[in-house]
């Protein structure tokens, strides 16, 4: 096997499958002619790590890796987390104070549209008042040309 970063000493890691190489593509003519032999019947009961089992040691590596490069570029990835989420924890806290002064002003304006309409309705009920003041008096004037004219013709003679 050609030794690379994403398979370091496979075989120390799973001792006993019978690969070094799990990929196809992978250098490993040891894996070839074990096989080779199991199928002349020269080995037997070769020996196979499941592939969860290989992916889940290939992610622990790769962080692993990514830990080491963070230490070579100066993060330290604990630090780092404590201080993401305290920026997670800022930006949330914002982000509430935020909403909360949208429902603050949202509320300042189902306030002020209340008052706007408050307004509106007793200026709208006082002209209204007033007209129908207005209405009273012509009726009241109708009553009386009526009245009126009721009066003169019991009043007038009736001409033949």
């Amino acid at each position: 096997m050609i030794p690379c970063r994403s398979q370091p000493y496979y075989h120390h890691i799973f001792q006993y499958d019978y690969r070094n190489g799990v990929k196809w593509w992978q250098y490993d003519p040891t894996k070839w002619l074990i096989w080779t032999s199991s199928k002349l019947g020269l080995a037997k009961n070769l020996r196979r790590i499941p592939s969860f089992n290989i992916q889940k040691a290939e992610l622990a590596m790769k962080f692993k890796y990514a830990e080491q490069d963070l230490a070579i570029y100066g993060h330290d990835v604990n630090t780092d987390i404590v201080q993401m989420k305290q920026r997670i924890a800022q930006e949330y806290e914002a982000f509430t104070h935020t909403l909360n002064d949208w429902a603050k002003l949202k509320e300042q304006e189902l306030q002020a549209k209340k008052a706007a309409m408050a307004e509106k309705i007793h200026q709208i009920d006082h002209k209204l008042k007033v007209d129908f003041q207005l209405l009273e008096h012509r009726l009241a004037h109708h009553r009386e040309c009526l009245e009126t004219l009721m009066r003169n013709i019991k009043k007038a003679p009736v001409s033949e």
